[in-house]
């Protein structure tokens, strides 16, 4: 993966990716890739939900690095409550709640900066670092150097995690 301290270079590393259910506090899907990008991770977790437990979730929130037109557009998504973050907000003022509809003309970024900035919307999204962090929290994990051993690694922790929930 590139380096983000020392560009041109690159680290042996891999990007955990998981979903987490809400209430149980477990990791419902997991997977380890040398994709830096989250973006491109984001409709397969969500297949990997599916495939796990034998349904799609009823909602789904992530950060910024998850956003992508293609992501929130795609069939796969449809029936999945999304609230996915289209880019870092700058925090000098603070941003006026939406409580109208989005414009009928909006982008699926703009419908989606809406659905974020209204009473509900804030209130899912802000609940994803007290969903998803301390599950990451639990698990520490290093020294695993290929990519096939690294991805066993983060699949079995993810697993093994979910008997402390």
């Amino acid at each position: 993966m590139p380096d983000g301290a020392n560009k041109g270079s690159f680290l042996q590393g891999y990007n955990a990716q998981a979903a987490v259910d809400s209430t149980a506090q477990v990791m419902v899907a997991a997977e380890a890739t040398q994709q830096s990008t989250d973006s491109w991770q984001l409709l397969a977790m969500l297949d990997q939900v599916k495939q796990n437990l034998g349904r799609q979730p009823e909602a789904a929130s992530a950060d910024a690095g998850y956003w992508s037109e293609a992501n929130v557009t795609a069939e796969s998504v449809a029936g999945i409550d999304l609230h996915i973050a289209t880019g870092r907000e700058e925090r000098e003022e603070p941003i006026a709640t939406a409580s109208e509809p989005p414009p009928v003309q909006a982008t699926a970024k703009e419908a989606m900066r809406h659905k974020l900035r209204t009473q509900a919307g804030r209130s899912i999204y802000k609940m994803r670092k007290a969903i998803v962090e301390p599950v990451f929290g639990q698990i520490t994990r290093s020294g695993e150097t290929s990519g096939a051993s690294a991805c066993a690694a983060w699949t079995m922790f993810a697993a093994s995690g979910n008997w402390y929930a």
